[in-house]
This record gives structure tokens, C-alpha cells and sequence, in this order.
């Protein structure tokens, strides 16, 4: 059930370093980011930015690992829907940048949130089916 969670968060922070504006590479104080964190590391620089958040993927791991039931469902449920809204906003600048298409950034969003839905669904039928403590 992690899974669509950690690639959520993976995602979301490799776009974020993907679809920097390219003035970024030569200034990184002209940073692209809404997050004040990650819009104060990525004016460091890149690999600061990459750092802390694989260091606060782990955390949120951890975390989700420890806490009990609804507190941990809560937490995916937050830290997933930030990361979905966070990734799901450099999708326009994908498609502009790799297929020179300009698509609604609404469009994206829905069927972004609906392919994320389709594959915590498939994961989660798939943890009821090993879970031999299910009828």
C-alpha cells in the first residue's frame, strides 16, 4: 500500500528538479517553487533540494511505519494528496517541454488523480488478496 505513496513523493520531487526554468542552472535563486522549503533548498542548490527530501521521504516513512490505525491512514492521505497537487502542477510543463503540446492543466490533474486512484486501488486489492486473514 506504500507504494503509490513513495512514487507520488518520488515524482513529485524529481518534476520539481526536472522542470526548473533553465536560468535556474546558471542562478539558483530564480528557482521555481511554491513550497517556501523547497523553494528555500533549491536556492542552495539542486542537491541540497534532492537530499533533504529523500532524507523527509524516509521520515514520512517512518512515520506512517509507527503510528497506528487512523493515524497513519490520515498521514498517507495528507502527505499524498500534497504530493498528487504538487506533481500534478508541473504536468503542463511536461507536456510542453517534452511533446511541445499545450494541454489544460485541469485536464492533466483529472486524469493524473484518476491513473494515482486506478493504481492505489489495484495495490490495495492486491494487499486484501495476500492477506490470508481476509474472507
Amino acid at each position: 500500500m506504500l507504494f503509490p505513496l513513495i512514487a507520488v513523493m518520488l515524482l513529485d520531487g524529481a518534476l520539481t528538479l526536472a522542470c526548473q526554468p533553465a536560468i535556474y542552472w546558471q542562478d539558483y535563486n530564480l528557482c521555481n517553487e511554491v513550497n517556501p522549503v523547497g523553494r528555500a533548498l533549491l536556492s542552495l542548490n539542486p542537491v541540497c533540494f534532492a537530499a533533504f527530501f529523500i532524507l523527509y521521504a524516509f521520515v514520512v516513512l517512518f512515520f506512517v511505519l509507527k503510528a497506528r490505525k487512523p493515524i497513519n491512514i490520515l498521514l498517507v492521505a495528507g502527505v499524498l494528496a500534497a504530493h498528487i497537487h504538487g506533481s500534478a502542477s508541473w504536468l503542463p510543463n511536461v507536456f510542453q517541454n517534452i511533446f511541445s503540446v499545450s494541454v489544460s492543466g485541469q485536464f492533466l490533474y483529472l486524469i493524473y488523480v484518476v491513473v494515482i486512484s486506478a493504481v492505489y486501488a489495484f495495490c490495495f486489492l492486491f494487499s486484501l488478496s495476500r492477506n490470508p486473514y481476509t474472507s
